[in-house]
This record gives C-alpha cells, sequence and structure tokens, in this order.
C-alpha cells in the first residue's frame, strides 16, 4: 500500500482502532497489526516522524 499523506495512514490506523495517543506517538501491539497497518507505522515513523511504541 501507498501512501500520500499523514492522513490516509491515520485513517488506515483508527479503522483498526489505534488512534494517535499524542501528537507524533502512536502505541498499539505490533504483532496485532495486519500488514496494511505496520506499512501504515512504518511510513509514519520514516515519512513524518511519528513514534511509534509497542505494547506486546
Amino acid at each position: 500500500m501507498t501512501f500520500e499523506s499523514d492522513f490516509q495512514a491515520l485513517e488506515v490506523l483508527r479503522d483498526r482502532g489505534i488512534e494517535e495517543t499524542g501528537n507524533g506517538f502512536l502505541e498499539a501491539r505490533w504483532d496485532a497489526l495486519d500488514d496494511a497497518g505496520k506499512e501504515a507505522v512504518r511510513y509514519l515513523c520514516d515519512e513524518w516522524d511519528f513514534a511509534f511504541k509497542d505494547l506486546s
């Protein structure tokens, strides 16, 4: 999946029940994410300097 904006990637995560916990912070169980969710997290961290905390 190719993302064109942070809003698009965040929508993919929202669809999976994951919300931004603060400005640029995401928390979720990495092992519970599907491929699209993992891609969204990678995109946000690489392109938009988000930080991800694995709750596994």
